[in-house]
């Protein structure tokens, strides 16, 4: 009696796992789960082990084959319930962005790679909290970044000191907006740099010698080295014997290292950054300060929808690189460390300096 009852355990249980499998194989399209059907098998023989039982009436009978059912059901459920929802997790997260891009142009400040590599994390976070794909585009030359905004080709741009007031001239409802915080400072220095074996000392020293500027629209790069030069009696115009125009402040930095020239406009920050750009800060030393600058104004486009101004802006004021980007200064040259307001006013005392040029 007790081995006809186990065979007829047997035979129950072997068809419980032959229609587990097929369901799973057939509906799902997925091999089935070892430790659910162990445990389904379990528990069937559990019932029918004990020595008293007796084959089970045919209601008996009904009520587990409905048992059975509930459980494949529930397994799958379960594994497609799983599926969706490792799904959702692996979705791309341009996926979920709607609405046209926003397109923020830099000016070609350095090289193309290290501008994008340097704003792409804050590009991705403006996009996620908008919600809309962003695109940060670099401008084929100074005065091209200011026609893109001034045309509204693109929403938003980041204007150098000298362009900005040259686009508040051109378009007097040119809104500004705030400026990038650069190691936790608002404004950056002009300078003039020299190897440190060139045995330049004096102004007079460089008369005679080459100089390497960026292009003629650079505030530190090209117009605060020749204020400063006119300020202290120095026509810049008669003092070199070569004006190297680089076109960004990296080539500058590696035109000087180089020996292509003597002396180099640029900035303060490139300075100290001089080996990221390709340089060497080693073998550079400062020669002069030329002026202080209020950092690269950044503006919103002529006309442009006021909610969307007021949503990127609260988006950059608020953006803390720490918590919300995972590092403290976001791009290995620019180190961006937040965003704050500024005003217009700011960039007076450049107006002043930038009339010297047209005496």
């Amino acid at each position: 009696m007790v081995e006809e009852r186990q065979n007829w355990v047997d035979s129950r249980v072997s068809r419980a796992l032959k229609t587990e499998v097929d369901f799973e194989a057939t509906t799902l399209g997925v091999p089935p789960s070892p430790d659910v059907r162990q445990q389904s098998i379990h528990s069937v023989s559990t019932v029918y082990e004990s020595e008293d039982a007796s084959p089970p009436s045919q209601l008996s009978k009904l009520v587990f084959g409905l048992l059975g059912v509930v459980v494949i059901l529930a397994v799958a459920f379960w594994a497609i319930g799983a599926s969706q929802f490792e799904g959702s997790d692996s979705e791309d997260p341009e996926s979920v962005l709607t609405g046209e891009p926003v397109v923020i142009a830099l000016a070609p400040t350095m090289a193309r790679e290290t501008l994008e590599e340097g704003w792409d994390p804050i590009r991705e976070h403006i996009e996620m909290q908008l919600g809309r794909p962003v695109v940060v585009r670099v401008a084929d030359s100074y005065p091209h970044t200011s026609e893109l905004l001034l045309s509204g080709e693109v929403d938003f741009a980041i204007l150098p000191p000298t362009l900005y007031i040259d686009a508040k001239l051109a378009e007097p409802e040119l809104n500004l907006m705030m400026v990038a915080k650069h190691d936790g400072a608002k404004g950056y220095d002009g300078v003039l740099l020299v190897r440190k074996d060139s045995g330049i000392e004096t102004l007079e020293d460089l008369r005679g010698k080459r100089i390497c500027y960026t292009n003629q629209k650079s505030t530190t790069g090209y117009l605060l080295p020749r204020i400063f030069l006119i300020k202290n009696g120095l026509d810049p115009d008669d003092l070199f014997s070569q004006e190297l125009m680089q076109k960004d402040h990296a080539r500058v930095i590696q035109g000087l290292s180089d020996n292509l020239c003597d002396v180099a406009g640029t900035t303060g920050d490139f300075h100290h950054e001089a080996a990221e750009l390709g340089g060497s800060k080693s073998g550079l030393r400062l020669f002069r300060t030329t002026g202080h600058l209020p950092n690269d104004a950044i503006c919103s486009a002529p006309g442009l929808d006021p909610e969307l101004v007021s949503s990127v802006e609260q988006i950059l004021l608020t953006l803390d690189p720490q918590e919300d980007l995972g590092v403290s200064r976001v791009g290995r040259v620019e180190k961006i460390s937040g965003f704050a307001l500024t005003t217009d006013q700011a960039y007076d005392e450049l107006r002043l300096n930038l009339e010297v040029l047209k005496r």
